[in-house]
């Protein structure tokens, strides 16, 4: 095979000047020395965790995975016209090392599972998921602070369920009673409101014991009253 051949199956029909040729190769080997460098760091991660006592596929998971994929790349310069696109046959990599903690999810008052990416610092492990920090600890460090995680994650499931059962005792109450009232529930903040047919509303704090407290209050006969009359009907309480 001739060398303009050789060239035309290399780049799939493209036909690339000696300069473009030799910035793809030198693309090439950028590429698979970035490709090297992770994945040599997921090993030096994973080996710090399971020395540091970690589990893996329970405390954590490594997916890295490095493959040769078709991509067109854009190469070259716009500013001196050496732009160019060519599509080749490159290393690529995907995946990582991630923690395996939980979350509490409000919305659905239940545990959700996350992985948590960890990166290398200076021969210690940074997780800002599970830490709340962009500090790097020591392994052993990282994994008390996993198992905190995941017990305060465990712990606010307690108490949320907790509370939304009282909540919806609660609820059910005032639906019984009142049967032409509106209710509003905000999870968020844990209160209900409750708007009356006359436009007076009250609005109060469920705590996760079933105890009660008002945060707001509306009462439209007394709030339509002038300065004299609503001391009046104040004083008559």
């Amino acid at each position: 095979m001739s060398k303009e051949g050789l060239q035309l199956e290399l780049f799939k029909g493209e036909v690339l000047t000696t300069e473009q040729q030799e910035i793809v190769s030198r693309e090439k080997i950028r590429l698979a020395a970035s490709c090297k460098r992770r994945e040599n760091e997921c090993a030096t991660i994973s080996r710090m965790l399971v020395e540091a006592g970690f589990v893996e596929g329970v405390e954590f998971e490594n997916d890295f995975k490095s493959e040769m994929i078709e991509k067109e790349l854009r190469l070259g310069y716009d500013f001196n016209n050496s732009s160019f696109k060519t599509t080749q046959l490159i290393p690529s990599f995907r995946g990582s090392v991630d923690l395996k903690t939980k979350r509490f999810d409000s919305e659905t008052t239940s545990l959700v599972d996350v992985d948590a990416s960890i990166s290398l610092q200076d021969g210690k492990l940074e997780c800002y998921t599970v830490t709340d920090s962009f500090r790097a600890l020591t392994p052993h460090t990282l994994r008390k602070k996993l198992k905190f995680a995941i017990e305060s994650a465990n712990q606010t499931l307690e108490i949320e369920s907790a509370r939304k059962r009282s909540m919806d005792v609660i609820i059910e109450d005032i639906k019984s009673k009142y049967v032409d009232a509106k209710i509003e529930i905000n999870r968020y903040t844990n209160e209900i409101t409750t708007t009356f047919k006359s436009g007076s509303s009250v609005t109060f704090k469920v705590f996760s014991s079933g105890r009660t407290s008002i945060t707001k209050r509306r009462d439209v006969v007394t709030g339509n009253l002038d300065l004299a009359l609503t001391m009046a009907a104040f004083n008559a309480q």
